[in-house]
């Protein structure tokens, strides 16, 4: 889902299209995974949080 800038959704900017901090859209993503399975603990959800945004533009940096 496209957020106002044109290569960022809209999880990872603000309303003005701008990223919003790397450990908000890190935490947001890992309680999203956490929500739909819940075997996994949240130490597991934030690793698979850092290994999916890593594998984006916006965040590769974070690798």
């Amino acid at each position: 889902m496209a957020g106002k800038a044109p290569h960022y959704c809209v999880y990872c900017t603000d309303g003005e299209g701008n990223l919003k901090p790397w450990e908000e859209v890190l935490s947001g993503t890992a309680g999203y995974l956490a929500s739909w399975q819940p075997e996994v603990t949240p130490e597991m959800a934030r690793q698979r949080a850092i290994r999916y945004l890593t594998a984006m533009p916006a965040w590769a940096d974070k690798a």
